[in-house]
């Protein structure tokens, strides 16, 4: 083949490759990845995220929580767009707290962090609130259009009157009204009774099965009389700082701890024996040697010393110290995984086992290994040609 045709046939095959690339990178949908808190905990698998383009309300790509890879909260959306677009992320159809993200081909990373995942938060409403989507409830129930913490439990009753106008009487009216219980918080009180100085009372729940604590061991420094412990569930105080970040663990419980005829100046030490669920440590990608119970101390929550005591087939129980009573939060950190990224389909979001999306950087490493190429023989055919036409 002489020099000329090969010219041709190069410079042909670059035209090519950067037409195929230019065109590729304009389909490539863009991919973010992460993970899905609502209400400073792990969403549940099931949970959908979606994503409008340019602030509108039209959805253009859906995908659900647990959908692509194994684990509770792990989220992977790809989403169509050209250069220019915005993104907005839902989750249960409510904004979530990142800004609008720039569309761009190929994978997003938190360029602020140095991570491949961007998480997603929303927090939903409290429960009595109104909704209109199950898990847009901390309770996990939209009953009548009110969130709440457990089933519906519906009651009936008349109502009726009369009226009358212009000497005519009205006739009576009958209707029923359903009503909507929320089952209160669980609570349980234990009278201690008199406690020595130096001396150590250990207190037994019974409803350690909800409230997952199971003894609380107070140790005076003075003598106290007629001591009352309560332990109630609660939620994440208003005003208090995060326990932990939704990027690096989950909560289990807050629980609030009070007592009456004693102080924390009376307490020398107070160690809290609880336990938590293998299935909730799976669910939420929990390593168990990171759980541990946090008291909240004005608005600033402190880790307490925790270990581990023993483990069943259903629990893990563990120990931690205090130095007083108030509010505690039982949390802990994620374990450090290794996913593969992979690529959904356009369309539904679901992703192909072993697919990954397409790195931009290959692609424009090909394009100047083939204009490298074209330079290369383009100028042997130039210096070729001076040669051939040289006078001998």
């Amino acid at each position: 083949m002489s020099d000329l045709k090969k010219f041709q046939l190069i410079y042909f095959l670059l035209g090519l490759s950067i037409f195929s690339a230019l065109v590729f990178a304009q389909t490539l949908p863009g991919d973010w990845k992460g993970y899905v808190t609502i209400n400073l905990s792990t969403a549940q698998n099931g949970a959908v995220v979606s994503a409008i383009l340019n602030n509108n309300t039209t959805v253009v790509v859906t995908t659900t929580v647990g959908a692509v890879e194994s684990g509770t909260g792990y989220y992977l959306i790809h989403v169509p767009g050209d250069s220019g677009n915005t993104v907005r992320f839902q989750v249960c159809g409510i904004n979530v707290s990142i800004p609008d993200q720039s569309w761009s081909a190929g994978p997003h990373p938190n360029s602020s962090t140095s991570s491949p995942y961007i998480n997603l938060s929303v927090n939903t409403s409290a429960n009595g609130a109104s909704c209109t989507y199950a898990c847009g409830c901390s309770g996990g129930f939209c009953n009548s259009n009110v969130c709440a913490s457990s089933a519906p439990s519906a009651g009936t009753g008349t109502t009726g009157g009369t009226g009358g106008g212009g000497g005519v009487a009205g006739g009576g009216a009958t209707g029923t009204t359903t009503t909507t219980t929320v089952a209160p918080p669980v609570e349980e009180i234990k009278l201690v009774g008199n406690i020595s100085s130096g001396q150590t009372a250990n207190v037994s729940f019974n409803k350690s099965d909800s409230l997952k604590i199971q003894e609380i061991s107070i140790e005076t420094t003075n003598n106290v009389n007629n001591v009352q412990i309560t332990i109630k569930e609660t939620t994440q105080p208003s005003g208090a700082n995060l326990v932990i970040g939704s990027d690096a663990g989950a909560v289990y419980k807050y629980l609030e701890i009070t007592k009456s005829n004693i102080q924390d100046s009376d307490i020398s030490k107070v160690k809290i024996k609880f336990k938590v669920e293998k299935s909730w440590l799976a669910s939420n990608n929990i390593d168990k040697n990171t759980v541990s119970l946090s008291r909240l101390v004005g608005n600033t929550w402190t880790k307490l010393p925790t270990s581990i005591l023993s483990e069943d087939s259903t629990y893990v129980y563990f120990e931690a110290e205090s130095p007083g009573l108030s509010i505690f939060a039982i949390t802990g950190n994620k374990l450090v995984s290794t996913q593969t990224t992979t690529t959904p389909d356009v369309t539904t979001g679901a992703v192909p086992v072993g697919a990954k999306p397409i790195d931009m950087t290959y692609v424009w490493i090909i394009l100047v290994v083939l204009v490298a190429a074209f330079a290369y023989f383009f100028l042997r055919y130039r210096k070729k040609k001076v040669t051939d036409s040289s006078p001998s």
